[in-house]
């Protein structure tokens, strides 16, 4: 991963996001469990969970952290198949075998002639619904930093998983 000096300091976010996104992998009931709670935090459902233990209280404790938050906008633009991605074990495994590894570099200059091409569609799919996740708004905070670094980890991982 290359971060930018000014985000120096939001590293640890970036690992803590990388070891959620891709070496806690979802159990099949949590996807489902996650797809009912976003369908009724959406208002989609009147019904209640298939778990009798789980309701929409519960659900919001269980699914508070920045990894759901970020995994809920995800959900937003591609459906369920973003919480099927979710569920590989390939990175955790090539990563645990150490045949894979995710690094961080600091990149040593801004790079400012690049901005314009934040948020753009990337790659030959131009259309595709696939866009950079992004910022370059300082003003937020700790919370949504964690957020928008576990989106930016998310999204590198469906686009691995492909």
């Amino acid at each position: 991963m290359l971060l930018p000096r000014r985000f120096r300091k939001a590293a640890a976010l970036y690992r803590y996001a990388v070891r959620d996104a891709f070496l806690m992998p979802l159990a099949p009931r949590d996807v489902d469990e996650l797809d009912w709670f976003f369908r009724a935090r959406r208002g989609e459902l009147a019904c209640p969970s298939s778990d009798p233990d789980l309701d929409l209280a519960t659900a919001a404790r269980k699914f508070s952290a920045a990894r759901f938050e970020a995994l809920y906008r995800m959900w937003l633009q591609r459906g369920v198949q973003a919480l099927w991605a979710m569920q590989s074990v390939t990175l955790r495994d090539q990563i645990q075998r150490g045949w894979g590894r995710v690094e961080f570099v600091e990149l040593p200059h801004q790079y400012l002639q690049l901005a314009p091409l934040v948020g753009l569609p990337r790659g030959p799919r131009r259309g595709s619904g696939r866009e950079t996740i992004a910022s370059t708004d300082t003003r937020t905070g700790p919370s949504e930093r964690a957020a928008h670094a576990t989106r930016s980890v998310i999204q590198t991982g469906i686009a691995a998983v492909r």
